[in-house]
């Protein structure tokens, strides 16, 4: 099972990672939407920037021993932002000063989608820590089990003690 989804990742790896790198390098000011003719400097700094982000990500998969752990941490960072921390404040930041609502209707959609996004930061919070803590944990293990290769663990019943 691990040759398919090792295949898989190798042939999607580039794919996945062009849009993140698209909206980068429009961030940086290196290029504009829907730019196709790039100078040598921005194309040496996009060919950069992008080995350092396979490198880096393939630092990260070597690094840590239990990569669903890994995966936990970023489902817990990002899926308690994208559900619930940023659609309340997105909506309270564009609908602040709607004038069709009456105020006290607009008070209690404040403290109901605040309450949302404290709820999405107490889970963003715990989830970070457990997956930190689990990667911590599996690294310590991962760390004291190679200590000595050489030597098998001994039973207590064993005739060498």
């Amino acid at each position: 099972t691990a040759l398919p989804i090792s295949g898989a990742i190798y042939l999607s790896y580039l794919l996945q990672f062009y849009v993140p790198v698209s909206i980068i390098e429009v961030s940086l000011g290196w290029t504009r939407i829907g730019q196709s003719s790039w100078s040598p400097r921005v194309r040496c700094f996009s060919y950069t920037l992008r080995t350092l982000l396979v490198v880096g990500t393939c630092i990260l998969a070597g690094a840590i021993p239990n990569l669903g752990l890994f995966i936990s941490l970023v489902g817990s960072i990002s899926s308690s932002a994208l559900a619930l921390i940023f659609p309340p404040i997105l909506y309270i930041m564009t609908f602040r000063s709607s004038s069709g609502s009456r105020p006290r209707c607009r008070l209690l959609l404040f403290f109901l989608f605040s309450i949302i996004s404290v709820i999405g930061f107490i889970g963003f919070g715990f989830g970070t820590y457990a997956s930190l803590k689990g990667i911590i944990d599996s690294m310590i293990k991962s760390s004291t089990q190679s200590k000595s290769p050489c030597h098998a663990p001994q039973s207590a019943n064993s005739p060498f003690l």
